[in-house]
Parts: structure tokens; sequence; C-alpha cells
């Protein structure tokens, strides 16, 4: 799903030859403020899941680090 909804948002945001707030308030002006809110969630909505990715895996590895090191102090 999140493919297709950034795929649907890089065809909209091409096809106005503009990105982010810059649409979304192009959006606020020229179709309603509804609008504008709902392509402003949708479009930070994309930006966070594509953070999350790149974070979470990190996080995990930062985890097991630390138990790695916990253990390797208890040793000494």
């Amino acid at each position: 799903m999140a493919k297709n909804a950034k795929k649907a948002l890089a065809k909209f945001s091409k096809e106005m030859k503009m990105e982010g707030d810059e649409l979304t308030a192009y959006i606020k002006s020229s179709v309603s403020k509804s609008a504008a809110g709902l392509f402003a969630w949708s479009y930070a909505t994309t930006e966070y899941y594509d953070i999350f990715r790149m974070v979470e895996p990190k996080k995990a590895k930062a985890k097991e680090m630390q138990i790695q090191m916990d253990k390797s102090q208890a040793s000494l």
C-alpha cells in the first residue's frame, strides 16, 4: 500500500510541478482546506514510513549490540 501511495503522490507532484508544502498550499488555495489537510497528512505519512523503515533495523541492531556489551562487561 505504501508503494502505491508513494507512486500516486509522486505522479500528482510531477503533474503539478510542485512538492510538499508548496503543493499543500496550492491545494488549500485552489481546492479546499479539507483536501489540503488530507494531502498534508498522506504526504507526511509516506515520509514517516520511509524514515521508520530506515530507523527500525538500526534500533534492533543497537539493542543487539547493547546486549552483547552487557555480556562482555559482565564477564570482565
